[in-house]
């Protein structure tokens, strides 16, 4: 039993405290181990179901649908609300792979990335501007840096045409079919380099320092 005070009331801390001092240090030990065990999975588990919540929510929001357009098969997802496409995923060889993804924002598409076998992949991205012109920057090379720029005016034509080559961008001069560009006074064809970069393409039998 507890002592007694002055006016009789019966104090149990030294019960106690002799109680706690005959329990094994293992068994507390084991003790706190539950508790923390017990915790930890109830905040795992509170975790887990809002996480779970949320992308019960994001996918109510969304649509997958399989789409085909000019022989190439795709997945499309679709915002619900706005009907809007988010993300594509194109097919054209209707094999498993994907050849090209498309990135969309308010329904445009922004952003495009070329994926090819054994290669670096290639990126386009696209900047709308006033009355529906279009600026698209690319990396056809899959060098991983943009070197070529586009502008197509508000009638979906293209204006002006650069590549980046020797540090600086240049105007495109497009003849036989051929892209190259003008360097004092002369024309010199482009092609890419083993980096997928532009390089001035040198003539059959030219000396290789020649441009």
């Amino acid at each position: 039993m507890g002592t007694r005070d002055a006016n009789g009331r019966i104090h149990d801390f030294e019960v106690g405290l002799k109680i706690i001092n005959a329990i094994p240090w293992w068994a507390l030990a084991l003790g706190v181990l539950l508790l923390l065990d017990c915790a930890w999975f109830g905040f795992a588990w509170y975790t887990r179901y809002y996480e779970k919540a949320e992308l019960r929510s994001a996918v109510k929001q969304i649509r997958v649908v399989a789409i085909h357009t000019n022989d190439v098969d795709g997945l499309e997802v679709i915002d619900i609300k706005s009907g809007k496409p988010l993300w594509v995923e194109w097919h054209s060889d209707h094999d498993k792979e994907p050849d090209a993804i498309s990135y969309y924002f308010q329904g445009k598409d922004v952003f495009y990335v070329h994926l090819k076998e054994g290669r670096f992949p290639s990126y386009e991205a696209h900047f709308v501007g006033a009355q529906k012109s279009v600026t698209q920057w690319t990396d056809r090379g899959g060098s991983g840096s943009f070197t070529e720029r586009l502008f197509y005016n508000t009638n979906g034509v293209l204006s002006q045409h650069d590549v980046w080559y020797n540090q600086a961008w240049n105007s495109v001069d497009g003849r036989n079919e051929k892209i190259g560009i003008v360097i004092n006074g002369g024309w010199h064809h482009l092609e890419f380099d083993t980096n997928g970069m532009w390089t001035i393409k040198t003539p059959t039998g030219a000396p290789t320092n020649q441009l």
